[in-house]
């Protein structure tokens, strides 16, 4: 008796995570439109785990190198690369099987997106944003169903990326490094509510050099590039 009353428990349970998950699962590949309302970075490329360099405590050595190519830097800021960075997803997403994102047009123009409250932190944290986006707190119970309600888009994605720089090989701040790009993606529904939410974290395949600290600016932001595309990959190959 008492095997049949837990198996009957055990089933009840599993059918209700089944169904659980299969709404989640049904909103997340509904083929109606999703809106971008949300897309930031950090505005300096840091060493993960280290503070902004300060260009008053370059020694000689870093200084001379600077001199001899003007392509080397000690620190890089990621709006040189934040509107194509927007690009470059929005094409992955918008040519996926699973995703149709809504016109930036039909979003920025809508009153509840203009109206809605913003992330203080991420603002605090000097976040930067393509043209036209802000930073939408997506805590924002309000905002959901009035956006849902003025547009008919019922599902809004946000992403969020922190890139950074580690080495690789070699001693301190001499040899090889590779750029890191921590994608977050939340995805929610006209209620607010979370549908997705995962980070995808990438390491460049490519690396590149540095000595005492100074670097090629355009080869780190080639594998910036890279690393943002594996990453928004990622993001679709989970789906």
């Amino acid at each position: 008796m008492r095997k049949t009353i837990l198996s009957l428990l055990i089933a009840v349970i599993l059918l209700a995570a089944s169904g659980c998950a299969s709404t989640g699962r049904g909103e997340l590949f509904s083929e109606a439109p999703i809106a971008l309302v949300s897309l930031a970075s950090n505005f300096d490329i840091n060493w993960k785990g280290e503070e902004p360099i300060s260009p008053n405590i370059v020694g000689d050595t870093i200084r001379g190198i600077m001199r001899a190519d003007e392509d080397w830097v000690i620190f890089t800021r990621a709006d040189l690369i934040i509107e194509e960075t927007e690009q470059t997803i929005r094409n992955l997403l918008e040519n996926s099987p699973f995703i149709t994102l809504a016109p930036k047009d039909q979003v920025f123009g809508s009153r509840s997106y203009n109206e809605a409250r913003l992330n203080r932190v991420q603002e605090n944290d000097e976040m930067i944003m393509p043209e036209g986006y802000r930073l939408i707190f997506h805590r924002d119970n309000n905002f959901f169903p009035a956006f849902a309600r003025e547009t008919g888009i019922e599902r809004t994605l946000f992403i969020t990326l922190d890139l950074t720089k580690a080495m690789s090989s070699g001693f301190a701040k001499n040899g090889n490094f590779r750029a890191l790009v921590d994608m977050s993606v939340v995805l929610k529904n006209e209620r607010g509510r979370t549908i997705f939410s995962r980070v995808y974290s990438v390491r460049s395949q490519g690396q590149t050099r540095t000595t005492s600290g100074a670097y090629s600016q355009e080869e780190l932001l080639d594998l910036v590039r890279s690393a943002i595309y594996d990453a928004s990959s990622a993001f679709l190959d989970s789906l």
